[in-house]
């Protein structure tokens, strides 16, 4: 953590310059020649050993080799993987590597996903921006996959910081929302707060900043929080640092260390000391800065943090420096030295072994490659002369299996086409003979039924003085008549749409509302009887060019059927509306409806339905059937809109044309 540019080094060659100031001259290129000697010299004078909790790759290992359970090893790898990140990456590589292997030969992909996410975070932390946001996308496939809602939101959370790295504010925004999005619909609190911290980079001004780092802190101090309280004063003792508030920066980072001692959330304390540390440092207050550096440099040896704990050697070589502690400067820049040689040394032998170990098991892979593939040359030798004289007998087989199921099925097939030939004879000799009984039985039943029509009109005629039973019983013979000469015509009507012998009938003009009306008014003796509200009304020009005779049927159908339907004291609405060249014709009712089953059934013929005529009329199916087939003849279409109970409206629409004046 470097706070002030002009009293943090970057660079080795530039520490050891610093020492030509105290009146030693310093050649670099002779220090680096006999740096073995000068390493020996300082162990001797300042009794240095190695770096307190420096932490190997074998080390790890062993340590997880003693977990049994297989997911405590991914859970415990998982986190010194996040653990060595960002202070022993070299380290941390190793461990990411182990977890990518180990996932993928158990097929966990979770782990592998996470493998890849870690390397990303790597990848970050040195600076290769854009391979790790390949990275971040390629682990986001796989938590989109198995629907890990929180790895997904973190995924989506360092995908914003590479956008946020590459000054890409829209970007950054939009993934960090998305994070944000699926951490507070899951209530991830903690990564929620995450979120929030870097939502406040884009601060304006640092003022702004660290009003939202305050009020951050203000929400985690609300819902108990502890962590995010103590991240919330570090952060904002960092930016007042910045902004050159040291003694709020003092404030802020105190609060922090108040809470860190009372909740026992240690794992930013050294990044906490080293921030006190240097606000002291530009105040000049070099004792305590010296303390909190100590300190610092405590928990990142407990962590082994190397990285982090060079920079404090830096730090406190050069706070020695402006003491004249000109030893302990050298001895502190030696330890940095040191530090980073032994970081290097660690890892070229990693990685030296790693190679060596992968060359050994590529050439015994190849090695073992070669083996197996003799082994199946002589075997695929001996496998290609059997399987040639297998397929000459297969072939053989399959061209007489071929042959004989050819065969059967031509005789099969032959014989299906004369049996429906004959079902076809059969079936037209059927339909000859039912067209004849339809023809026998409507125009033998005309005959008869005129005649006890007449005859019950001339009883009527003459006899005056009827009983009132008498004269209804003689209305009842009416009505039965009329109804069964309407089922004769139904019957003929049905019977030329399915012949082909269809009569085609010319439009002429008609005053659609004058015929309309006229036929509502055919039905005033079941409207009196049954006490029915029968209304009709017309929009639009009157005059059209209609096919009359079909037009009339239509609604005489749909109005005979909704006035047998709907009850005592009910309601008929028949409206029609002429708009460019339709007619639209509406018959509604608050009759009992059409249940589901019905409405599948509404137009087909011989329909029986769950509700019966009410008081007047009877119905034998096949009225919708008829009105179906004219509204077809016209182009037409016809709509129900029914629910059980509900009443029921028939929407007609036909072509038409209107009457230019």
């Amino acid at each position: 953590m470097r706070f002030k540019p002009v009293k943090l080094w970057g660079f080795v060659s530039t520490s050891i310059a610093k020492i030509q100031g105290f009146g030693i001259t310093c050649d670099l290129g002779l220090i680096m020649k006999f740096r073995t000697y000068f390493f020996i010299l300082i162990a001797l004078l300042s009794g240095l050993q190695d770096v307190a909790g420096q932490t190997t790759f074998k080390e790890v290992q062993e340590e997880l080799s003693t977990l049994k359970d297989q997911r405590d090893w991914y859970i415990d790898l998982e986190r010194k993987c996040l653990q060595y990140i960002w202070d022993e990456p070299f380290l941390a590589d190793s461990l990411v590597q182990l977890l990518k292997k180990t996932s993928e030969a158990n097929k966990d992909s979770f782990y592998v996903g996470r493998s890849i996410y870690f390397s990303g975070l790597l990848e970050f932390n040195w600076r290769n921006i854009d391979e790790a946001y390949k990275k971040y996308i390629e682990a986001r496939e796989y938590f989109v996959a198995i629907d890990s809602q929180r790895a997904l939101a973190e995924a989506y959370h360092n995908m914003a910081l590479v956008h946020y790295e590459l000054r890409d504010s829209a970007q950054f925004v939009e993934f960090m929302h998305k994070a944000r999005k699926i951490n507070k619909a899951h209530s991830y609190f903690a990564q929620l707060i995450k979120n929030e911290f870097a939502l406040a980079n884009l601060a304006r001004s640092k003022q702004e900043q660290l009003d939202k780092y305050v009020a951050i802190r203000d929400s985690c101090v609300k819902f108990g929080y502890d962590e995010g309280v103590l991240l919330g004063d570090l952060n904002s003792g960092i930016v007042s640092y910045h902004m050159g508030l040291y003694d709020q920066t003092l404030a802020f980072v105190e609060n922090a260390e108040q809470v860190m001692r009372r909740t026992g959330i240690t794992k930013y304390a050294s990044e906490l000391y080293e921030t006190k540390a240097a606000a002291y440092w530009i105040e000049e207050n070099y004792l305590k800065a010296e303390e909190y550096f100590q300190k610092a440099l405590e928990g990142y040896q407990k962590k082994g943090a190397r990285m982090r704990i060079g920079e404090v050697y830096m730090n406190l070589s050069e706070i020695s420096q402006q003491r004249g502690e000109l030893d302990s400067s050298i001895s502190y820049m030696m330890k940095y030295i040191i530090l980073q040689d032994s970081i290097q040394i660690e890892n070229k032998s990693q990685i030296i072994k790693e190679a060596e170990a992968g060359y050994k098991l590529a050439y015994k892979e190849k090695e073992n490659t070669l083996l197996r593939k003799e082994a199946k040359l002589d075997q695929a030798k001996l496998e290609v002369a059997t399987r040639q004289r297998i397929l000459l007998i297969l072939l053989l087989v399959i061209t007489i299996t071929t042959i004989a199921l050819l065969t059967a099925r031509y005789y099969t097939k032959q014989k299906h086409y004369n049996e429906l030939e004959s079902m076809n004879a059969q079936l037209s000799s059927l339909n000859l003979e039912m067209e004849s009984i339809l023809q026998v039985v409507s125009h033998d039943f005309r005959t008869p039924l005129a005649k006890i029509k007449v005859a019950g009109e001339l009883v009527g005629l003459q006899e005056n003085n009827l009983s009132e039973k008498s004269e209804a019983k003689l209305k009842a013979i009416q009505v039965s008549v009329s109804e069964a000469e309407q089922l004769v015509a139904d019957i003929l009507e049905v019977k030329q749409f399915m012949s082909e012998d269809v009569r085609v009938l010319d439009p002429q003009v008609v005053d659609i509302e004058a015929e309309i009306k006229g036929i509502c008014n055919q039905f005033s003796q079941p409207v009196t009887l049954k006490n029915i509200d029968l209304s009709y009304a017309h929009e639009g020009q009157k005059e059209i060019f209609v096919v009359k005779e079909i037009v009339k049927r239509i609604v005489t159908n749909l109005v005979s059927n909704a006035v047998k339907f709907v009850p005592n004291e009910g309601k008929v609405e028949v409206t029609s509306r002429q708009t460019n060249d339709q007619l639209t014709i509406v018959v509604k009712d608050d009759g009992p409806g059409f249940t589901e089953e019905d409405k599948q059934k509404v137009f087909q013929k011989f329909s029986k339905f769950s509700n019966k005529p009410i008081g007047w009329g009877t119905s034998h199916g096949l009225g919708l059937f008829i009105i179906h087939k004219l509204v077809t003849r016209l182009n037409g279409t016809i709509e129900l809109n029914s629910s059980e109970g509900k009443g029921a409206e028939f929407i007609v629409m036909l072509p038409s044309v209107l009457v230019e004046d």
